[in-house]
């Protein structure tokens, strides 16, 4: 199945993918890649980072994406001499991070150009977040372009905030539906 951009996640059922299902996708470019995995991983309860990118033979970062790694944002480790430091004037970060295996490997098709599943994995060891708290997640505090047009649109007329968050509430239906990231936009 081709995944052209966002406009065509509505037809998939992200609750239920399984590896078989999620190794027919081809995305038509690497950030239709990422958006895809990204609205699994918000669906599934988690947020996901950029990993590990391969490249051709050019030299340096010149050389065109081959491949590249879509992960848990927390999968991996904190480095143990950064957690037992002695000398450290603030509190440490709290550990996030707590070597998830989740990732999804994306690989480009050089005869149509088109980006297929190569790798998939599924195997979380840590609990999928709630769902009214998934728009916490840093991965999916996005703010459209469109809404931001908008917002800066209503604010460069004048428009109050309160007046702003119910013009917005009014288009999602009600205010508890209104994203996260919008209300935090709006404040700066």
């Amino acid at each position: 199945m081709i995944v052209d951009g966002i406009g065509s996640f509505n037809r998939i059922d992200f609750s239920s993918l399984t590896y078989e299902e999620m190794r027919r996708f081809e995305f038509v470019d690497l950030q239709t890649a990422y958006d895809f995995y990204n609205e699994y991983g918000r669906i599934q309860g988690f947020s996901i980072r950029r990993s590990k990118v391969g490249r051709s033979t050019k030299i340096g970062s010149e050389g065109e994406i081959l491949w590249q790694i879509f992960v848990c944002s927390r999968q991996g480790e904190r480095d143990t001499k950064h957690i037992h430091r002695v000398e450290r004037k603030m509190d440490p970060r709290p550990i996030t991070q707590c070597g998830c295996g989740a990732q999804i490997k994306v690989h480009v098709d050089h005869s149509t150009g088109r980006w297929f599943v190569d790798k998939f994995c599924d195997e979380h060891n840590h609990e999928m977040l709630d769902a009214r708290f998934r728009g916490l997640l840093r991965s999916h505090r996005v703010i459209k372009e469109g809404d931001m047009h908008q917002i800066n649109s209503m604010k460069k007329a004048g428009m109050r905030v309160s007046i702003l968050f119910r013009a917005f509430a009014t288009q999602c239906g009600d205010l508890r539906q209104l994203d996260l990231k919008l209300k935090t936009s709006t404040m700066q």
